[in-house]
């Protein structure tokens, strides 16, 4: 699968479908190789051909026959996955990133779309969160009328997977799903934001056989209250003693921003507010930056600091996020932003700390120092409950 945001959750969540059906399976991407037969390390999110021919050669000789497999805009474009031809192929969401790249949004998309018109074998399933949007859909549908293929669409108003309704619970959600427009079912996905139940009802799809049965389709569906949170996806870091919720999260663009923050809110508790910390990362994309700054203006406190300034000003990059935030409260060094937003956390608020998600480091002048936001928080925060 490719897009913007959501492909490491959605990857991630296809694999632990497999597995809940018995098959040895794996996920590769942004948290390296997941398999039921044993984690491997990796460094990209799409593994150059040489090293991700060797790793699949691993993964079949440990007996893994399902792999889902993340597609970056710069993996397609640098003939990463060339010679593969997938069984099912998706798009998860669709908004500005990686322009210091491609240059252009028309050409950040037209990588995107290789992986649907180049590299899926013929007739193979076309699915789409509806997330994406119309010019998404749009061209995927002309895609698979050129081919003859059906495009399954999921999410709201998906022609596959339609989510009729969603309402926040204490440890998650409560999804109202229907497969192509026949029985409703209400499942309870343990994991919060509509996105993650975009990102759920997409891996779903892809799961499901070409010609597959409503009996298969509703048996796939059941299978989502046992799905567990992604390591640094709208995942619960755990609670403060005065009962403040605090959530890590991969948000580092505009789109994910806004998205995870109106995810989070149907969560607080009465009269809480919700605070992001969040930066943005050096030597990439500098026309982002005050959008995400705009974005975080949907929180009620919003501390922006540093995220990976490589090898930039890290105060130069703040400024920049800074011209679009209207709320910022400006707290150099990233401990020293998480310290800040713990210590304002009252009964009932949530704390958001975005950006780095399930990170361990972070690139300063050309070296990664240890850097952990989860195990940040829940030391100094003393925080309990968390999905850890």
């Amino acid at each position: 699968m490719t897009g913007t945001n959501g492909k490491t959750s959605t990857a991630d969540f296809i694999r632990q479908l497999w597995a809940l059906q018995k098959e040895e399976s794996a996920s590769i991407g942004t948290l390296g190789i997941r398999a039921t037969t044993g984690d491997i390390a990796a460094s990209h999110t799409t593994p150059p051909p040489t090293l991700l021919a060797k790793y699949l050669h691993q993964l079949k000789e440990t007996g893994v026959d399902h792999i889902a497999l993340e597609a970056s805009s710069h993996g397609l474009v640098q003939n990463r996955l060339k010679g593969l031809h997938f069984e099912a192929v998706g798009f998860t969401s669709f908004s500005r990133d990686h322009l210091d790249y491609h240059k252009t949004e028309e050409n950040y998309l037209s990588a995107k779309l290789t992986l649907f018109k180049e590299l899926r074998k013929e007739n193979a399933p076309i699915c789409a969160s509806t997330a994406c949007g119309k010019q998404i859909i749009d061209a995927l549908q002309k895609i698979a009328d050129t081919t003859k293929t059906a495009l399954r669409t999921t999410g709201k108003d998906g022609n596959f997977f339609n989510l009729i309704e969603t309402r926040p619970l204490p440890h998650g959600q409560e999804l109202i799903v229907s497969f192509k427009g026949q029985k409703e079912v209400s499942l309870h996905l343990p994991i919060p934001g509509i996105f993650q139940a975009q990102n759920a009802l997409l891996a779903a799809s892809l799961a499901c056989p070409k010609d597959v049965t409503d009996a298969q389709a509703y048996r796939i569906l059941n299978l989502l209250p046992q799905l567990k949170p992604i390591p640094g996806r709208a995942q619960l870091a755990g609670k403060t003693p005065n009962g403040a919720s605090v959530y890590i999260d991969y948000a580092h663009t505009p789109d994910a921003i806004e998205r995870i923050i109106e995810s989070l809110r149907p969560h607080l508790g009465p009269n809480g507010k919700l605070s992001i910390v969040f930066g943005a990362g050096g030597n990439r994309d500098t026309g982002k930056r005050p959008l995400m700054g705009k974005a975080a203006n949907l929180a009620d406190i919003a501390i922006v600091t540093d995220d990976n300034p490589r090898f930039e000003n890290p105060e130069t990059i703040r400024k920049d996020v800074i011209s679009g935030c209207e709320k910022a409260i400006e707290v150099a060094g990233r401990k020293e932003a998480i310290l800040y937003g713990l210590a304002q956390l009252n009964e009932g608020d949530i704390l958001l700390i975005a950006g780095k998600g399930h990170e361990k480091g972070q690139e300063i002048q050309g070296e990664t120092l240890p850097f952990d936001d989860l195990l940040i928080a829940q030391q100094v925060g003393q925080l309990i409950e968390g999905d850890c």
